[in-house]
């Protein structure tokens, strides 16, 4: 079941044959790609993938990555964990949501991290804040 208000910017978005994504915040941008992914939208799922890639920084490439999981969009999740796993030595531990998403970027073999301690204080650092 489609969210009215979701409803209405895909209805506006068929109207005017564009809509300004940047005006929503990342959760709204992945309800509205998960909706146009199942009704076969191809140019806004188009231009929603291009917002978010141009949108990528380190405070949201896991958000970029769940929401391009959810829509099935392949290349940007791929290149919004490479975003995150290459970004380590500058990355906070507020970026990380759940302990989830912190295990799996820490013992991923692509993090780029100068060594280990360097891994562990960032754990540390997250498990106390």
């Amino acid at each position: 079941m489609l969210d009215p208000n979701i409803t209405s910017i895909i209805l506006q978005y068929m109207q005017m044959g564009m809509i300004l994504l940047t005006e929503y915040p990342l959760s709204t941008i992945g309800e509205i790609a998960i909706a146009a992914n199942f009704l076969q939208i191809t140019e806004l799922t188009k231009q929603i993938q291009y917002v978010l890639d141009i949108q990528l920084s380190e405070s949201n490439w896991i958000e970029t990555m769940a929401i391009a999981q959810n829509a099935s969009y392949t290349h940007l999740e791929q290149y919004s964990a490479a975003y995150g796993l290459y970004s380590f030595n500058s990355m906070k531990p507020e970026y990380i949501p759940t302990i989830q998403r912190l295990v799996w970027y820490l013992s991923h073999p692509y993090l780029d991290s100068q060594n280990e301690l360097y891994v562990f204080k960032f754990g540390f650092e997250w498990l106390c804040k």
